[in-house]
């Protein structure tokens, strides 16, 4: 009766599947029945997971034919000594572009195959799929189960963050970050003192990594070079020649590289050269030869 009663009760309900694999997969994706309800970006992730599992597996085949083991596994070490092979097959089997480094440039939706801990890793779950279970299931990157991005620091901690980079950590002494959460230590203890007087409860200090952190969110890298090394130091670094977009002082404009724009050309494509007198033609000529200069 008392089982009975339990499947009764709300949410409850029978597992008709087999004891071995039951709905682990959708147990897995955080009750999802497939991957195809999830977000573009992780189904497109899959399939690459899923390609490389597949070049693993031809991989594991050719080294068992050529060692005459028939139980020769791919190890880590292997897979990392034949990721090109690897990037290969699964780039036929995927039939998109796979780059074995991350692309220069910035920001991109690239491909990039993983070191031979993690091919191992994607292989075996592929590989170590029940019946009725789905390999793709099994690969798919869990993004949608991730807890909250957002940041779970009180803003009155922050604000003796801020004030601890201030007081030891920007000047030309470059100080590290543990003599920056020493000083931010000496900070939250007053502040608790006052805290507990107001029957508040107290704050807790927070690591090394999350108060590098917050100087990277409040500072750009440009100006903690500049408040640490000097500008001097920094316009070596950062300035003519080097290979990122930068401002050395608020509201300086800098080119990069050379600049291309013509206005001569431009004023030809428009229509506008053929109005032109020999005077404004003179002066557009001179103008252009001198933003085609670089810096």
């Amino acid at each position: 009766m008392q089982l009975v009663d339990q499947l009764k009760m709300p949410g409850v309900r029978v597992d008709i599947l087999g004891a071995d694999t039951g709905r682990r997969m959708e147990s897995r994706l955080g009750g999802f029945i497939s991957s195809e309800g999830l977000p573009e970006m992780q189904r497109r992730l899959a399939k690459f997971h899923l390609a490389i599992a597949e070049a693993m597996h031809a991989l594991r085949e050719d080294l068992r034919r050529q060692t005459g083991r028939p139980d020769a596994e791919i190890s880590v070490r292997y897979a990392e000594a034949k990721r090109e092979r690897i990037r290969d097959l699964a780039q036929d089997i995927l039939g998109e572009k796979i780059h074995l480094t991350p692309p220069k440039g910035g920001y991109g939706h690239y491909l990039t195959l993983y070191r031979g801990r993690t091919l191992v890793k994607y292989a075996r779950a592929a590989h170590g799929v029940g019946p009725g279970e789905s390999p793709l299931d099994a690969v798919t990157p869990l993004d949608h189960l991730k807890g909250n991005a957002t940041s779970r620091l009180p803003p009155c901690l922050r604000e003796l963050m801020t004030q601890a980079w201030e007081d030891v950590g920007l000047d030309l002494k470059a100080r590290l970050v543990a003599s920056v959460q020493k000083r931010l230590e000496v900070l939250v203890k007053a502040e608790n003192e006052v805290r507990s007087r107001n029957g508040l409860g107290p704050l807790i200090t927070p690591s090394q990594a999350t108060l590098k952190a917050h100087r990277d969110r409040i500072l750009t890298p440009t100006e903690f070079s500049i408040a640490t090394l000097g500008e001097r130091e920094t316009g070596k670094g950062r300035g003519r020649g080097s290979t990122d977009m930068r401002a050395l002082v608020i509201g300086d404009y800098v080119e990069i590289d050379e600049c291309k724009a013509s206005l001569v050309v431009s004023a030809k494509a428009g229509g506008v050269w053929e109005r032109l007198g020999e005077n404004d033609r003179a002066m557009l000529q001179t103008i252009d030869k001198e933003i085609r200069e670089r810096l």
